[in-house]
């Protein structure tokens, strides 16, 4: 004879169990998704941006606006250590910019620069121009911050060492607008960090897809252990 699912005897604890995760892993699917949303409408803006020509900055930059910078490169600059790129290891650079026009100073991200050498050899080449360029670059949004392994230093000499990217921290100790303006590629930026490519929602729908892959495999696993409890329930009873 057949077994109604209206019979079903998980047990107290599973369904516990099963009440208590279920709702998490769909609920983790759905920030999945709409965080695949938001990475689609900033993948939008930014290719949209490309269409527009770079202008001089204004009092409130704009996310993803192209700028023209016109004026130098000064000392101070953030070396945010621990990134690989094409298999070797080096840092992001991020370094102030005086804009003579404006009369204010930018953080720009310079993008990548690999340590050469081995040893005591190790060393990091970062060409500084003493004249006045310009430089072409997009207001980047803030996409959120990597947990911290250790507290950063506060009042360390220049070129000063970090972890992560924070650029308010950084806006801060340089005096400094509170925006990452990452360069196009160019002489002063041979290896700009990424774009487009890092506000891809793939991997956002692969996440999702796990989490209610595992709220399916939750239902299933309560459906098939009610019916075993069930089973054995009916067959100690006959």
């Amino acid at each position: 004879m057949g077994l109604n699912l209206k019979t079903l005897k998980p047990g107290w604890r599973m369904t516990m169990f099963v009440v208590f995760f279920l709702p998490l892993t769909v609920s983790l699917g759905f920030w999945q998704l709409s965080r695949a949303a938001e990475k689609e409408a900033m993948e939008f803006a930014y290719l949209e941006s490309l269409t527009k020509l770079p202008v001089a900055p204004g009092e409130q930059l704009q996310d993803f606006q192209r700028v023209r910078l016109t004026g130098r490169l000064t000392i101070e600059r953030f070396m945010i250590e621990n990134q690989v790129r094409d298999g070797q290891v080096g840092y992001w650079v991020v370094q102030l910019f005086y804009d003579e026009k404006a009369d204010r100073n930018y953080l720009v991200n310079r993008g990548f620069f690999p340590i050469t050498g081995e040893g005591d050899d190790k060393r990091v080449k970062i060409p500084r121009p003493r004249e006045e360029i310009s430089l072409v670059g997009v207001v980047w949004p803030n996409t959120g911050l990597v947990p911290l392994l250790r507290d950063e230093p506060v009042g360390d000499p220049w070129p000063k060492t970090r972890q992560r990217m924070d650029i308010e921290a950084f806006a801060r100790e340089a005096n400094a607008e509170p925006y990452e303006i990452r360069l196009e590629g160019s002489e002063w930026a041979p290896s700009p960090a990424p774009f487009s490519q890092v506000m891809s929602p793939d991997t956002h729908y692969g996440y999702a897809a796990t989490w209610f892959g595992l709220a399916v495999a939750l239902v299933i696993l309560y459906i098939g252990w009610g019916r075993k409890n069930a089973i054995k329930e009916q067959v100690d009873e006959a």
